[in-house]
């Protein structure tokens, strides 16, 4: 296994004289050799005819079981820092004999909200950079682990104190945390929603079948299940106020107002993966806010999923023709 430090982090191709050059992938280089029958051959001929060759020697497609028991084609990577602790760990393809592989140096990503794309502090869905030091690099081939070091050297371009960069990667890993605990509110209140549309499009499926029956209904009050119907209109209106507390919920018309947990975390995330350096306290002061909000939000969310919520499903799953909701746990803010 081979590793190298940081290469240009430019544009992978420039132009100079009329002539395009290839620059070498920005991060650290993890060499080493796959052998197995079933992994794709690197010359693109060789793995053609090799494959044309399997299509005649087994015409039949495996089933889920055999493709379940098929040998591995592509190794586990696994970046650990000097106190064992997992650092990143991503999935490649990888072919016969000596595969190269390029790790961009980046920690695994914070989670996100559902529908919302893109991240403060990479460009390619992974997490922050990690700071200069020595880690562990674990490959995992099918039973097969092989293990190296990859020295991670500080950009001498860049004159940032060890200090300045610990506090740094210090408030990145607040700020996801923080990130972590509204995604999983967010969630939770999207799940809700998405769960009582389910209920109410059940309801109308009922209604409708019992119309088409011969069924005749003088006033909406009288169809099956319309006062629930009514209920689930109310809860769902519930679960938007909930949102509002992180963010403005998706297909809001008009001026909306407010500071919200997530607009601060956002304006504090852009600060702090724009430079490497220590954040300022005005930084620090968007970061507090948005732990402020997103807490309040939590109370809110807390309260409403054992309060409202269990009632409302309680009712919906005490009817034999509707179903869903499950149960949640309460959530807690990162311990700072």
């Amino acid at each position: 296994m081979a590793a190298h430090d940081r290469a240009d982090p430019r544009a992978a191709f420039s132009r100079l004289d009329g002539v395009s050059r290839r620059h070498r992938p920005y991060g650290a280089s993890i060499s080493f050799v796959a052998n197995g029958e079933q992994l794709p051959h690197p010359d693109d001929e060789i793995e053609k005819a090799r494959q044309e060759e399997e299509r005649q020697n087994s015409p039949e497609q495996p089933d889920d079981e055999e493709e379940a028991d098929a040998p591995p084609t592509e190794v586990t990577l696994r970046i650990l820092d000097a106190e064992g602790g997992l650092v990143r760990e991503f999935e490649r393809d990888v072919n016969q004999g000596l595969n190269r592989i390029w790790w961009r140096l980046e920690s695994d990503p914070f989670r996100r909200p559902p529908g919302d794309e893109g991240d403060w502090f990479s460009d390619s869905g992974s997490g922050p950079e990690i700071l200069p030091g020595t880690y562990t690099v674990v490959v995992k081939f099918g039973e097969e682990e092989a293990r190296g070091t990859v020295e991670v050297r500080p950009d001498p371009r860049a004159d940032i104190s060890v200090a300045d960069r610990q506090a740094n990667w210090d408030a990145r890993q607040r700020a996801g945390a923080v990130q972590e605990i509204l995604a999983a509110a967010i969630t939770r209140i999207m799940a809700a929603r998405q769960d009582t549309d389910t209920v109410i499009g059940q309801i109308h499926r009922i209604q409708q079948l019992a119309e088409a029956g011969g069924a005749e209904f003088e006033e909406d009050e009288d169809k099956p299940y319309h006062g629930l119907e009514e209920e689930a209109g109310e809860f769902k209106t519930e679960l938007g106020e909930l949102e509002k507390f992180f963010r403005t919920p998706s297909g809001t018309k008009g001026i909306t107002g407010g500071i919200r947990a997530w607009g601060e975390l956002s304006r504090a995330g852009w600060y702090i993966g724009s430079t490497r350096d220590a954040p300022s306290p005005a930084v620090l002061r968007h970061l507090e806010s948005a732990e402020h909000l997103a807490a309040a939000g939590l109370d809110s969310v807390n309260a409403f999923f054992s309060g409202p919520y269990q009632d409302f499903s309680s009712k919906v799953l005490s009817e034999d023709e509707l179903r869903l909701f499950g149960e949640y746990e309460e959530l807690q803010m990162p311990a700072q």
